[in-house]
C-alpha cells in the first residue's frame, strides 16, 4: 500500500531509524531520489520524482555530508507536506516534480546565503529570499508572476508546517514565514490608488492572494 495513502509519519521518526526505511516500493528515505507511482497514462517520470542530488552553489551535491542537517530538514518538510499538510492541500504523485523544483530553489538559496537550518530564517531572511526571486525575474525575460508564485509557495508552507516539524525536533522559524507573507500581502494596500499610501520601497512588489495567486505590479 502506498504510504501517501496510509499517511505514515516518517517525518517524525528518529534519523537512525530512517536511513534504510522504505517509503514506498521504489525508494528508501536516504535515496538520492524519491520515485512515486503515477497512474496517469503517458505521464513523465520526472513529474513524479523528487531529486535530492542536485548541485549546490558551491559545486557540491545536496546529498553530500556537509548538507546533512539541511537535507534532513527538507526531507521531513516534504514528507510532512505529503502526509500531514496543514494547508489541507495534499501533493499527488504527479506533482512531485513541482515540489522538487521548489525544494531545489529554497535549498540552494539557503546554502548560498549561509542559512544552515530552518530555525535560522527570520522575516529579514525571507525578505532577502523575495529579493533574490525579483533579481532572477529581472535577469530572465521569460519569467513572470507564475515563476514567483512557484517559489514563494514552499516558504509559506514552511510556516504552516512548523508545528509538525517541531515535533520531530527540527529547528523552525516560528511565525516568520507567515509574518513575511502577511507583509508581502500588505504591500498591495500600500500601492493602491486612492489609499493615500505610497509603496514603502521603490523596488517592484509581489502581492499574494490567498496563498494561491501572485500579481506583479
Amino acid at each position: 500500500m502506498n504510504p501517501i495513502q496510509t499517511a505514515t509519519a516518517y517525518h517524525l521518526m528518529a534519523a537512525e531509524d530512517l536511513r534504510e526505511t522504505r517509503i514506498n516500493r521504489h525508494s528508501r528515505w536516504s535515496d538520492d531520489r524519491w520515485f512515486f507511482d503515477n497512474l496517469t497514462p503517458g505521464h513523465d517520470a520526472a513529474a513524479s520524482t523528487i531529486r535530492w542530488d542536485f548541485i549546490m552553489p558551491d559545486g557540491s551535491k545536496f546529498v553530500d555530508p556537509k548538507w546533512a542537517i539541511l537535507l534532513d530538514a527538507h526531507r521531513r518538510l516534504v514528507w510532512s507536506l505529503i502526509v500531514d499538510p496543514r494547508q489541507r492541500h495534499r501533493y499527488k504523485p504527479g506533482s512531485m516534480g513541482k515540489l522538487s523544483r521548489r525544494v531545489h530553489y529554497l535549498a540552494r538559496w539557503m546554502g548560498k546565503s549561509g542559512y544552515a537550518h530552518f530555525g535560522a530564517l527570520d522575516t529579514c531572511a525571507f525578505d532577502q529570499y523575495l529579493d533574490n526571486l525579483l533579481i532572477d525575474k529581472q535577469n530572465k525575460a521569460n519569467l513572470n508572476a507564475v515563476y514567483l508564485m512557484e517559489h514563494l509557495a514552499l516558504p509559506v508552507s514552511l510556516g504552516y508546517q512548523a508545528p509538525v516539524l517541531a515535533k520531530a525536533g527540527i529547528p523552525v522559524p516560528g511565525s516568520a514565514p507567515l509574518a513575511w507573507h502577511d507583509s508581502v500581502r500588505g504591500r498591495e494596500t500600500a500601492g493602491r490608488p486612492g489609499t493615500g499610501i505610497r509603496p514603502a520601497s521603490p523596488r517592484p512588489h509581489i502581492f499574494a492572494h490567498n496563498d494561491q495567486r501572485l500579481v506583479h505590479a
